[in-house]
């Protein structure tokens, strides 16, 4: 049987059977089309991938900042409670509120099931102007009731941020 006999449609079975197979070989090469270029792509030296892996690597730089953080918070709070308080950030430009916004949240997260307060904490704070509205330090009574053992002040210079822990008594 040659080829014209596989494509006669008066021999439907055979007929079929080609154009099935072909759809089958078009299906497979869609699929594997794009797997291919991904492997390829991840495998190329300077592919995102192995950018992030760099000693250098911007990412991995927050990583580890955002890591140090971390550590120092868990440091003043001593398996207790953390007052934060925020000296010369401005709560209504982007980068200093999203700062702010970043250092409360990653306190809570990182001291979880212990808190990080900003102010009395009677109001929820969700945004950089309520965190600023509410940024008070309370009286020494109030941070005993509340388990505070150290109040961090985080302080915004034109150099970065740096900060200062105050023990509870």
């Amino acid at each position: 049987m040659n080829i014209c006999g596989l494509l006669d449609p008066a021999k439907r079975g055979c007929y079929h059977r080609a154009v099935e197979s072909f759809k089958s070989a078009v299906a497979y090469f869609i699929l594997l089309a794009p797997v291919v270029h991904l492997i390829v792509f991840h495998l190329a030296p300077d592919a995102p991938v192995w950018q992030n892996q760099s000693a250098n690597s911007a990412q991995l730089s927050m990583e580890r900042r955002l890591d140090a953080v971390d550590k120092q918070f868990l440091s003043d709070a001593d398996s207790g409670n953390l007052q934060l308080h925020f000296v010369g950030f401005n709560a209504d430009e982007f980068h200093q509120g999203l700062l702010l916004s970043q250092f409360y949240f990653r306190a809570n997260y990182a001291l979880y099931p212990h808190r990080a307060f900003i102010g009395r904490s009677d109001r929820i704070l969700n945004t950089p102007p309520q965190m600023a509205a509410a940024d008070v330090i309370p009286d020494e009574n109030w941070l005993k009731e509340h388990d505070v053992r150290t109040v961090r002040t985080l302080i915004q210079a034109p150099n970065g941020v740096y900060g200062e822990s105050r023990r509870v008594n």
